[in-house]
């Protein structure tokens, strides 16, 4: 379809530039070259031209012309229909990818408030793991001088018992 849209504009080009000035002979001849013009672009595609000998020779074929702009026009609504469709689905996709950007960045600040809670809630236990081991540390010195102290308590029980025992086998000599 270019191809017939190039070669019609050379055929009113050539035509449009004949002023009203010029004589027919003028005319005449700057249609020949017109006519030569498009015979060597002819000649130089594959396609041939529809030529309508009922017409003059250098006389525009509205017609034809028109209907090769409508079918331009129609194949350019096509494209744009096809492009229209395209863009309209890629944008759909866009809205949806930044939906779910939206909601892993709600994920992403939920997590990193929860990390955050989680992290002070660690240091807190921490610190009261350290204080409970220390209690515990002094819990065992103490249980451990208790411990010293029952050995030293049962010694000395032991020792009471043993005078007691000999005081009152001096009371039992000394009774008899």
């Amino acid at each position: 379809m270019r191809d017939r849209l190039k070669r019609r504009s050379l055929n009113t080009k050539n035509i449009e530039d004949i002023s009203e000035d010029e004589t027919d002979d003028d005319v005449d001849n700057k249609c020949s070259e017109a006519l030569f013009m498009v015979q060597l672009v002819e000649e130089k595609e594959t396609e041939p031209i529809p030529v309508n000998d009922d017409k003059d020779e250098g006389e525009i074929n509205f017609e034809a012309e028109l209907i090769s702009a409508l079918d331009d026009l129609d194949d350019k609504r096509r494209k744009y229909e096809k492009i229209s469709r395209f863009l309209n689905i890629k944008n759909e996709e866009v809205n949806i990818l930044t939906g779910k950007l939206e909601e892993s960045k709600k994920t992403t600040n939920e997590l990193d408030e929860q990390l955050s809670l989680k992290v002070i809630e660690n240091n807190a236990l921490t610190e009261k793991i350290f204080s409970l081991k220390l209690q515990l540390e002094e819990q065992e010195l103490k249980i451990q001088s208790f411990s010293l102290l029952q050995e030293e308590l049962i010694k000395l029980k032991e020792i009471q018992k043993m005078m007691e025992i000999e005081s009152h086998h001096k009371q039992r000599e000394a009774g008899t």
